[in-house]
Order: structure tokens, then sequence, then C-alpha cells
């Protein structure tokens, strides 16, 4: 790989995914290897799976799986952001515009969410986001406001419910840990 590359994630096995010039890959042990059928996009997270959440030029976001894209899509047709994938597949993204809204999509079935905006998604589910102004996780339903500084915004949150902000250097817990 030669030029300006960008790494954008890595998952468990060490595979990156990255981009040059608008093209993203996998890269792992020295190999690079293009998503087939993604000529150009921007790619935003992976998982254990190699799943890719980006958003292609062709279809905008999507879901790229073992050479299949599926495009994300609402009811409401709203375009959205794609923000971050889970280990169970799950995707959360939010809405370009004011009318936009928050979404997760779960086995491909879009669902709106009571969220202003939507950072970081934990294999269980939970939510990291902001709603009225407050940082907090959506977790069953109900969204705990954490006791972060009004700057604040998580960018990553663990399977036991402590929510990060790494450019603050502030960490919290929303939920109670319970086993897992």
């Amino acid at each position: 790989v030669s030029g300006c590359v960008v790494a954008v994630d890595m998952n468990e096995a060490g595979t990156v995914l990255a981009s040059q010039d608008s093209v993203p890959f996998l890269w792992k042990d020295g190999v690079v290897t293009p998503l087939a059928g993604v000529s150009s996009g921007i790619p935003v997270a992976l998982n254990d799976a190699e799943q890719v959440l980006l958003t292609a030029s062709s279809v905008g976001p999507a879901l790229w799986e073992a050479g299949t894209l599926t495009p994300l899509l609402t009811p409401a047709h709203v375009t959205i952001e794609p923000a971050a994938i889970n280990e169970g597949g799950q995707i959360i993204g939010h809405g370009a515009g004011v009318t936009g809204g928050t979404w997760l999509w779960d086995d491909g079935i879009a669902t709106p969410l009571e969220l202003d905006a939507v950072h970081a998604l934990n294999d269980l589910g939970e939510i990291a986001g902001v709603k009225d102004n407050a940082t907090g996780v959506l977790s069953g339903g109900t969204f705990v406001p954490l006791p972060f500084s009004n700057e604040a915004r998580v960018y990553a949150m663990t399977n036991d419910g402590v929510a990060l902000d790494p450019r603050r250097f502030e960490a919290a817990t929303a939920i109670e840990p319970r086993e897992r």
C-alpha cells in the first residue's frame, strides 16, 4: 500500500479497515483486500465477523459483508450517516439534517430512536448518545444520563456499560455492572 492511507478501525483478529483515495479495503498480515463491489466510499467501522459499515458512493450508507453490499434504508427514506456496528451486526446511525433522527438497524429492520445523536454501541445493544443536551446511555429503552461535563461526548463503550470520552480523559458508568 502506498500513498495516503487512513486506518479507520481494527477488529480482534488484527484486520484493519482503511481507505486510500476514497477506496476502502481490509488489510491483514500485509495483504490488501479490496471490498468487492465498492469502487469508492467512506469506511466507518469493522466488527470481528468482518462486516464493514460504510457510506458507499454507489448506494449511500451500507453494510458490506463477504462481497455483498446492502444499503441501510429507513422507513422514511431519510439520508443517514452510519455511526457504529457491534459484534452482533446491530448498527446505529443518525439522519442528515434536522428531521433525520437517530436509528438502530437490527437484522435489517430500522427502528427510530428517541435520541438527538448516537455515538457508540456495545455488544449488548446499549447505545451511547445525546438526549436533551445530556450525554448518556440508552439501555433497555431507558436513557440514563452520564456524569460527564457538558463538552464530553461518548466515543466508545464497553460491554460493562463504561462510556469513554478519550479526548477529555473522562469515563463513567451509566448502568450497574451485571453478569453478562
